[in-house]
């Protein structure tokens, strides 16, 4: 599509109506046209003129530009128009929705004093804007309204400004300066977020609320001092901003304070954000502090060890979250929640000990810790939920506790280098893809008590099956269910314990000690003539379970 005439027929253009027509260059609006949505002509990259008839009552066009009749709001900036520089009208009050979004040519825009409102999205990835005024008309500036500008240095925004709408700025990766509003009250969600080049920001005392995420990976940031205004800090307001060193709380702030460049609520109680660029190897959490909270030490790579006082309670969501180099980290007995990737992705973690305090291992609480090889879970765990231990390649064996009654989704699902699991009598429940692409594990043993086991849960390695794989069962079971749909080689436990298999491993006649010892041997490697006759279950490989079901035939004749 290159060009459109829209019949006079038509009244409306509902809202996206047009969007990513990439092909499009040039448009005729008739005088039939009512409305137009938001959003309408959004992503067309070729468009380059919209031309409106001159009899329409309700819209006009300026020099190819889509605006009401009024010219008091401008609709849509032609994406492809090939200028570098445009001046608003002086007649305009509303910069409308996605009115310039993705505009890659233009590098300048000057906005009249007319304008009051810069609405949602209105110039978002327009990758080449390098300057732009805001005047002291503007009281509101939307959400997203300059989304990933990223040749955007440097901002000023005047005193008239009351709002600036979540993920205004997110992602102006060469943004060096920004001056606040002293009118504005809340820095709202991601505002400033993945400002990589901003050096610094000084909050004036309006401002009361800082909210989740609002500064969250501005790179560039070394310090931030929090005023005495200030009312509120959200989530993982600072999380990922990898060169901070110290977060510094005014003395006369009610609800903050900081512990050597480290935030805490007042009372210190609540560890909220340990500043990502500290030089420092090990901390220490102050003693009194029953909660750390979200993403309070995630991405912080220069941290190695970290030692918890008995009066944690709970380590909340993402806590420690992308730690790359944290290698030692104590959970005390009195921590009783680890909440959902607590832990996830931090690669130089080898060993985790559990306390028996925690009664279900959360979703995806040591996911991806690539280099973990030791767990101790306690017996005191019901759950291990979905994704809780996926990805942890370097686990080898893990002993689930006969007090686990279910294992989530993809709990163990590639870790490729497990090689034996024992699923407790206890469990009742084995959720979908569970111990997926564990490639290494040839067999395991299911108890009657698994009454689910979701798809593709054993014996496969993404799509592949595992050649060879043996389920161990009983007939009749969900185990046994669960191989026949599936394809799986299946092992009558029954057979196993009621001895219905041949013992004479040598041949000779007899079964004896002789033919334990012979089974030994043929398991460690150091006889290889009786591959055939050792394996007394007939599952194609000699392993402890044959030697098992001989130790039992010998204790019973």
């Amino acid at each position: 599509m290159i060009s459109i005439s829209i019949p006079d027929s038509v009244i409306n253009i509902g809202e996206y109506c047009f969007y990513n027509c990439s092909g499009l260059t040039s448009i005729e609006i008739p005088k039939s046209i009512e409305s137009i949505g938001l959003g309408a002509l959004t992503n067309c990259n070729s468009l380059n003129f919209i031309k409106v008839d001159e009899e329409n009552l309700y819209y006009c066009d300026v020099e190819g530009v889509l605006f009401d009749k009024e010219k008091t709001q401008l609709i849509k900036y032609p994406t492809a128009k090939n200028e570098y520089n445009y001046e608003i009208p002086n007649s305009v009050i509303n910069i409308r929705e996605h009115s310039f979004s993705t505009c890659d040519n233009i590098k300048s825009i000057e906005i009249p004093d007319s304008v009051q409102t810069i609405s949602d999205y209105a110039f978002n990835y327009c990758s080449s804007l390098e300057t732009i005024n805001i005047p002291s008309s503007v009281t509101i500036i939307g959400s997203n309204s300059f989304f990933y500008c990223n040749s955007l240095k440097s901002l000023t925004i005047p005193n008239s400004v009351t709002e600036i709408g979540s993920n205004a700025f997110a992602w102006c990766e060469n943004l060096t300066y920004i001056k606040l509003s002293d009118s504005v009250t809340n820095i709202n969600e991601s505002t400033f977020s993945g400002c990589s080049s901003l050096k610094s920001i000084n909050f004036p005392s309006s401002i009361e609320n800082i909210d989740n995420e609002a500064f969250s990976f501005c790179s560039g940031l070394t310090s931030v001092k929090i005023p005495n205004s200030i009312l509120s800090i959200g989530i993982a307001a600072f999380k990922g901003c990898t060169n901070l060193e110290s977060i510094e709380v005014d003395e006369d702030n009610l609800y903050y304070s900081d512990i050597e460049g480290v935030l805490f609520d007042k009372e210190k109680t609540t560890l909220i954000q340990y500043s990502n660029g500290k030089k420092e190897t090990e901390y220490i959490i102050p003693n009194d502090v029953n909660t750390i909270y979200q993403n309070a030490f995630a991405f912080c790579s220069n941290i190695k060890s970290v030692y918890m006082p008995n009066s944690v309670l709970t380590i909340d969501e993402y806590a420690f979250y992308e730690c790359t180099s944290l290698e030692n980290v104590n959970i005390p007995s009195s921590v009783t929640n680890i909440w959902y990737r607590a832990f996830g992705y931090c690669n130089s973690l080898t060993s985790i000990t559990i306390p028996n305090s925690i009664t279900s291992i959360d979703n995806g609480v040591f996911e991806r810790c690539i280099n973990l090889k030791t767990v101790n879970i306690p017996n005191s765990v019901t759950s291990i939920n979905d994704y809780a231990f996926y990805w942890c390649e370097g686990l080898e064996t893990i002993t689930i506790p006969n007090s686990v009654t279910s294992i989530g989704s993809r709990a163990f699902a590639a870790c490729s280098n497990l090689k034996s699991i024992e699923i407790p009598d206890s469990v009742g429940g084995i959720d979908r893809f569970a111990f997926s692409g564990c490639s290494n594990l040839n067999s395991v043993k299911i108890p009657k008590s698994v009454g689910h086991i979701g798809d593709e849960a054993f014996g496969y390695n993404g799509t592949e099956k595992i050649k060879n794989f043996k389920i161990y069962g009983y007939v009749g079971s969900t185990a046994q269910f669960y191989a026949k749909i599936n394809d799986i080689d299946f092992i009558d436990l029954d057979k196993i314990i009621n001895g219905e298999y041949n013992y004479d491993v040598d041949g000779n006649g007899e079964i004896s000690m002789l033919d334990l010892v012979k089974m030994k041997k043929q398991i460690l490697g150091y006889e290889t003539q009786y591959t055939q006759t050792a394996d007394v279950n007939k599952d194609g490989t000699v392993d402890s379970l044959d030697l098992v079901a001989m130790i039992k035939y010998l204790l019973e004749n």
